[in-house]
C-alpha cells in the first residue's frame, strides 16, 4: 500500500473555528477561499471574489450586498424554535449562515488584504 500525503499551503486565514460560535474556518490558498462549519467543506469561492465582495460591503456599509455571483444579506433563520436574524454568505449553489457580528468581523479585519 502506498501513502500518499497531502500538502496544503493554507496563505491567509479570514476566520478560525474556535473564534466563532458557528465554528466556521475560512481559509485561502491564494486562488481560492474554501469555507468549512466544523468539520465539513461547504464550498468554495475565487479569492478575489470574496475579497471583493468583503470591500463593497465595508465600502457600502449595506446589509445586503453582491459581487460577482457572490452575495452576502440579512435572513431569519429558525434557531431553538425562535426566529433568528443571520447573515447568509452564498456563492453559486451554496451558502452558509452566520451571526452578523462573525461577518463584520470577517469583513472587518480582512478588509486590507489584497
Amino acid at each position: 500500500m502506498v501513502k500518499l500525503k497531502v500538502f496544503i499551503l493554507i496563505k491567509m486565514s479570514y476566520i478560525r473555528s474556535a473564534s466563532n460560535p458557528e465554528g466556521l474556518y475560512i481559509w485561502s490558498d491564494s486562488d481560492i477561499v474554501t469555507v468549512m462549519k466544523g468539520h465539513l467543506i461547504v464550498g468554495e469561492i475565487p479569492t478575489d471574489v470574496f475579497n471583493g465582495l468583503i470591500k463593497k460591503y465595508i465600502r457600502g456599509r449595506e446589509s445586503d450586498c453582491s459581487f460577482k455571483k457572490s452575495n452576502i444579506g440579512e435572513v431569519w433563520v429558525n434557531i431553538g424554535g425562535v426566529n433568528t436574524p443571520q447573515v447568509r454568505l452564498s456563492y453559486g449553489s451554496w451558502s452558509v449562515d452566520m451571526w452578523g457580528v462573525t461577518w463584520y468581523y470577517i469583513a472587518k479585519s480582512n478588509y486590507n488584504r489584497k
